[in-house]
């Protein structure tokens, strides 16, 4: 497959952008979900799965699975929630939900699947993800959040009591999860500041840790995108002959004046590396959420980076996002709603 820069000297890359779903008009047959975002998408066992943290009628978040059918490529809308076996109508959770007094009580969300070697020498399948207490403040005052970690084990996903990855004093949040395996390391890319509350600007960081065993042991954290970048969360892929990463800057929830401009930014490197100076030097801006559609119009975030693999779309980028925007009718208590879309970078035209 060719990179995207490759791509760009041969000529502007045909870009098409689809809603998968919408908030606003409901999950079809899914009647226990209020909203989802943050697709994280993989293929395993020769099908393509998405994993979504989403908002339950419960006012609670955790984590849910969609898939598309056996065969059927990237391309392809027909994405279908993985639902309780009594209930076709209700997505089913990956893990029950935690109980008061758990550290993640208030939710679950950001999921982001990993196959890696653990500590014994064991393959293992992951999904790290963002969790906070119910004492968790939204705004630039301060935050609880932490990263935590399922498993699967015997079919069967178990989530770990513990969060595996907490901030420090100085910098105590810990969030958006981009966590990538290779060359014998567990490797994190992770946003050290909450999202902003109403007419707060962001200070998000991205910070980078590794370890061995991807639960303990973590490195201290180095700095890889600055404040001045305010890249809110990030994904990579193995393309073969090196990795890609694409950057967004969270969403403009609350219309905020002065907020960073906000849309999509790719990168690359010959490794994954946690080394800022070893990618891209300038990125290439491949979304503008500006003018683009309603339902990304306040921004984006949660993107997910993947290409083809079918004869037909193997040079093709997909990215899946997780759009921003405000109604008419806002909901109560946000002002704001979510949408999950896929935006498809094809050939040069």
């Amino acid at each position: 497959m060719e990179d995207y820069s490759r791509r760009l000297v041969k000529g502007e890359p045909s870009v098409t952008i689809t809603r998968l779903w919408d908030m606003a008009e409901g999950f079809g047959p899914i009647k226990n979900l209020l909203g989802a975002g943050d697709p994280n998408v993989h293929k395993i066992g020769g099908q393509w799965w998405m994993f979504l943290g989403a908002f339950q009628d419960t006012f609670k978040t955790n984590l849910f699975s969609a898939s598309l059918p056996h065969g059927a490529p990237l391309s392809s809308s027909e994405w279908s929630f993985t639902t309780e076996e009594s209930d076709p109508h209700r997505a089913a959770s990956l893990v029950p939900q935690p109980g008061d007094g758990s550290w993640d009580a208030a939710g679950l969300h950001t999921p982001r699947y990993v196959q890696g070697i653990d500590a014994s020498g064991r393959k293992v399948e992951r999904i790290y993800y963002s969790g906070r207490t119910t004492e968790a403040v939204t705004g630039n005052s301060g935050s609880r959040y932490a990263i935590g970690m399922l498993e699967r084990v015997d079919g069967a996903w178990i989530r770990r009591d513990d969060p595996v990855f907490v901030g420090t004093g100085d910098d105590p949040c810990a969030l958006e999860p981009t966590v990538h395996y290779s060359d014998g390391k567990w490797r994190m890319w992770y946003n050290d500041a909450p999202n902003p509350g109403p007419g707060e600007l962001p200070r998000y960081r991205i910070n980078y840790v590794e370890s061995r065993d991807g639960v303990t042991d973590w490195s201290a954290p180095v700095q890889f995108f600055s404040v001045a970048d305010s890249y809110f969360d990030t994904s990579i892929t193995d393309v073969g002959h090196g990795y890609e990463m694409v950057a967004s800057r969270g969403g403009n929830h609350y219309l905020t004046t002065s907020f960073p401009e906000q849309g999509l930014w790719w990168y690359s490197s010959e490794a994954a590396s946690g080394r800022r100076a070893d990618w891209t030097a300038d990125p290439v801006r491949i979304l503008d959420s500006s003018g683009g559609a309603y339902w990304y119009a306040n921004g984006v975030f949660g993107p997910c980076v993947r290409y083809g693999d079918t004869e037909a779309d193997r040079n093709t980028m997909y990215v899946f996002f997780t759009g921003t925007y405000q109604p008419a009718d806002p909901p109560f208590p946000a002002p704001f709603y979510f949408a999950v879309g896929r935006a498809e970078f094809g050939e040069p035209t």
